[in-house]
């Protein structure tokens, strides 16, 4: 990880080097003046922030970065330099399980089972020491219990009827935070006053550090109730197997997660760049914004706790139809009736109306913006005649499927399918006026100057949930994202074509084609962003000027929207020239314009037992291809890209293998009783997964001038990096090379994909083995003995993205000493006696 270095401490960045020897320059945001028609900044002397503009907050949580205490080759100094050792998980696993089976009568049985188990741990997932530690402290505690019931009712018909209910819940409270105060930083007392938590420690992210305090999951508390009714009747009749029931849920829901509640602050490189708008490689510096105070954006989180509810009922039947001897057909339906999302206090969102006048639009002053009109805003779930829930009842879920297998011969069987399924949604309703999030203003002309520093962050106060009660007005100076109030549910088509075969030696091979067509999946755009033609204008590639749409314009809101950027006497253009200028960006969300595409041939070898050796080989050639994701909010349809799992190849093999010795062994199955109890009952068992790597993400801010690909990539590079800065600069360009990226000029669509199809990240074959040694000590006692190595070789695989940022010095690049994304080897001993 990155920790804040020597120097720096103090403001001193002339030794902040990139991987090439060029400093990495850094400007004073308050500098900023025109040459031309760029806004230029002027660089701190000799790279050193003085004394007197560090911020004290800054400077006091600097001081909970550990010095660092080691170096990783191939990165520069100041990067990639701390180790926390030791930095040792807790985990404790405890589990309870209880059967009870009870025969009523010949014809009738019952059986009662109840499961308790509980998960706890305290791991520390930044690797920072102390109060400012992100650590995960608490676990998961299940419980759940079912009953089943079963009659014959006749002697062709069968009566199933079972009951559960299941109560999870995952806990994370903080850690290593007693007796903290958020004004033991230097945040001011009348801040701390109105948060929701002052006894967290904020989120502090630094472009290039490591983030400090909780991440918005490690602190939560969320219990899950499901109770679930399943009868079901089987009837026989003649060549007829009939099945039919009903699949009925009812799943409740508590989310109590604070999130920031004490503060989120982002420090990127923007505010100490030369030009605000030029992501050029050698100016600015994450740290230096922080020291100044600079936050690039930050918000303070008031959350609701909502308390949701899905309910859940899917009559089907089945009939198996036997043809005749080589012939079976499955035909099958099922309706699944999902009702909507609801929330016990009515606390969601309702759509959002483009056509109705918003209420400030009365506020507004006609003589000084004529004909000035707001129109749009979101509305409430059970107010004013809305629905309760956010999305209308889709009653349309009809699953039709039918199956059939033919018997060729009696080695060899064909076999294909097709079925249609709908998945049940679980998202959950936005609480815009019930949760109240308080941004934190970072400039009031798009990133040109600074408008608030860290040491007073939020000077108006921090906005308290106002309910229903704004009606339109609800979130104004923010982003009231909605769910697209005719959400249907997402379906799949799944069809499979296969051949099974009898091979000599035990051996089943089956070779089939398995594919799917998932529509309507669900996406999210956004909702409130300026036009193409709009966007052209600040475009400088085709003719605009980059700083047209950043330009400060009188403001209509102008004190009618406190603790918002739109407050104050001037607001940059864009603002005014989104659809809804009241608001900021925000997204429509469960979209249904999203497709996935699945294709794949898998081949999978079976050994039956004999001779001691079975085992399992599978093969996969696949190609999962996804549109999910919208490029720019200005698309009219989702990007094609390769999902982030896909694997072209995949290669599973599983022996397992009884050692010949023993009794009934071939190899010493007379020997003495001592020799027999030690070498028999010996079995080995072994795991190997090996596949492609999945592909690489392609940076957003650029466009791809050529093939990235290297014929020998390394960790250090692991494709071509050569990219053109806006500037015109050539970077990271070795002999015989081209630059293949271009960054991208602002204002300006994204044209690239989300991922590489030619570019995988890297994999390691892994490999699990089990020793087996079981012992009978009697006729119904048996003791087993086992020794567990998952990855036994201690294969490290690097499976994420490299260095994803043409700016950064270390793009194109894997750090391996920040931790494998799989575990290390794990030997466990395990002791087991059946009787």
């Amino acid at each position: 990880m990155s920790s804040f270095w020597g120097p720096p401490h103090r403001g001193d960045f002339s030794k902040t080097f990139d991987n090439n020897g060029a400093i990495f320059s850094i400007f004073d945001p308050l500098s900023g003046r025109f040459e031309g028609s760029n806004w230029i900044r002027s660089a701190f002397p000799g790279n050193v922030i003085p004394a007197n503009r560090i911020s004290p907050i800054a400077a006091n949580i600097i001081k909970l970065y550990p010095e660092p205490n080691t170096s990783t080759p191939g990165s520069v100094a100041w990067q990639n330099n701390f180790f926390l050792n030791p930095n040792v998980g807790a985990f404790k696993f405890k589990n309870v399980m209880s059967r009870v089976d009870h025969s009523i009568s010949s014809r009738q049985r019952i059986f009662g089972r109840w499961s308790w188990n509980d998960f706890k741990q305290l791991r520390n997932t930044n690797g920072i020491p102390g109060v400012a530690g992100d650590y995960r402290n608490g676990g998961k505690r299940n419980n759940g219990a079912v009953v089943d019931y079963i009659a014959n009712l006749t002697p062709t018909t069968i009566l199933n009827f079972r009951a559960s209910i299941s109560y999870w819940v995952e806990d994370l409270t903080p850690f290593g935070n007693e007796g903290f105060d958020i004004t033991q930083l230097g945040f001011p007392k009348s801040l701390a006053d109105q948060l929701p938590k002052r006894d967290l420690f904020p989120q502090i992210s630094i472009a290039n550090v490591r983030s400090l305090g909780h991440g918005s999951g490690n602190v939560t508390f969320e219990p899950t109730t499901v109770l679930s009714l399943h009868p079901n009747l089987v009837h026989v009749r003649g060549k007829h197997t009939l099945k039919t029931g009903l699949d009925s849920r009812v799943t409740r829901y508590t989310q109590l997660r604070p999130g920031a509640a004490a503060g989120t602050y982002d420090f990127n490189r923007g505010f100490t760049r030369r030009d605000y708008l030029v992501q050029d490689a050698t100016s600015g510096v994450g740290a230096a914004s922080f020291l100044l105070g600079y936050a690039g954006s930050g918000s303070v989180a008031n959350v609701a706790a909502p308390y949701f509810q899905w309910l859940y009922y899917a009559p089907w039947v089945q009939d198996d139809i036997k043809i005749s001897r080589k012939l079976t057909l499955n035909l099958g339906f099922r309706w699944d009736i999902n009702f909507p999302l609801t929330e016990r206090f009515d606390r969601m969102n309702y759509g959002f109306f483009s056509s109705r006048d918003n209420p400030i639009a009365s506020r507004i002053d006609q003589t000084k913006f004529p004909g000035f009109a707001v129109k749009g805003g979101i509305g409430f779930a059970g107010v004013n005649g809305n629905p309760r829930s956010p999305m209308a009842m889709d009653w349309n879920n009809f699953q039709p499927r039918a199956g059939a297998a033919y018997a060729v011969n009696d080695k060899t069987v064909i076999r294909g399918g097709w079925g249609m399924f709908f998945l049940n949604p679980t998202f959950r309703g936005n609480l815009n006026g019930f949760s109240q999030s308080t941004p934190f203003i970072s400039s009031l002309d798009a990133a040109r100057t600074p408008a608030s520093t860290f040491d007073n962050p939020f000077p108006t106060g921090i906005l308290q949930p106002a309910g229903a009660s704004a009606g339109m007005g609800t979130f104004l100076g923010q982003g009231p994202s909605f769910i697209n109030p005719d959400f249907r549910v997402p379906y799949v088509h799944q069809f499979s074509f296969g051949i099974q075969r009898q091979l000599p030696g035990n051996i089943l091979l089956d070779v089939s084609y398995v594919g799917s067509r998932s529509m309507a999946q669900s996406t999210s755009k956004g909702f409130n962003e300026v036009s193409v033609d709009t966007l052209n204008l600040g475009n400088p590639a085709i003719g605009g000027n980059a700083n047209f749409l950043n330009q400060q314009v009188p403001n209509p809101f102008a004190g009618l929207i406190p603790g918002t950027g739109l407050d104050n006497a001037t607001v940059a253009r864009s603002q005014l020239l989104r659809p809804y200028p009241q608001f900021a960006g925000f997204n429509v969300e469960q979209l249904n314009t999203g497709k996935i595409w699945y294709n794949s041939l898998q081949v999978t070898a079976t050994k039956r037992y004999s001779h001691g050796l079975s085992f399992t080989t599978t093969y996969t050639l696949s190609k999962n291809i996804e549109a999910i994701d919208y490029l720019n909010a200005q698309d009219a349809l989702p990007t094609r890209s390769l999902v982030d799992w896909d694997r072209t190849h995949r290669l599973v093999i599983a022996p397992s293998y009884e050692l010949p010795f023993g009794k009934g062994r071939k190899f010493l199955a007379n020997s003495h009783p001592v020799i027999k109890g030690i070498v028999g009952g010996w079995q080995s068992v072994y795991s190997t997964v090996i596949q492609s790597g999945d592909p690489a993400t392609i940076p957003g801010n650029v466009y791809l001038l050529g093939d990235p690909r290297l014929a020998n990539p390394t960790w250090d590079r692991l494709f071509n990096t050569g990219v053109i800065d806006v500037n015109g600069a050539v970077r990271n360009v070795l002999p015989g090379e081209k630059p293949v990226f271009q960054i991208r000029p602002p204002n300006s669509l994204r044209t690239t994909p989300i991922r590489y199809g030619n570019i995988r990240n890297q994999w390691g074959s892994t490999l699990d083995a089990s020793l087996i040694k079981n012992t009978r000590i009697r006729e119904d006692w048996n003791m087993q003995f086992r020794i567990d190595a998952f990855n036994a070789f201690n294969t490290a695989v690097f499976a994420s993205d490299p260095n994803l940022d043409p700016t950064s010095p270390n793009f194109g690049k894997i750090f391996r000493d920040n931790g494998q994304s799989n575990f290390p080897r794990n030997i466990q001993l395990g002791l087991r006696f059946v009787f």
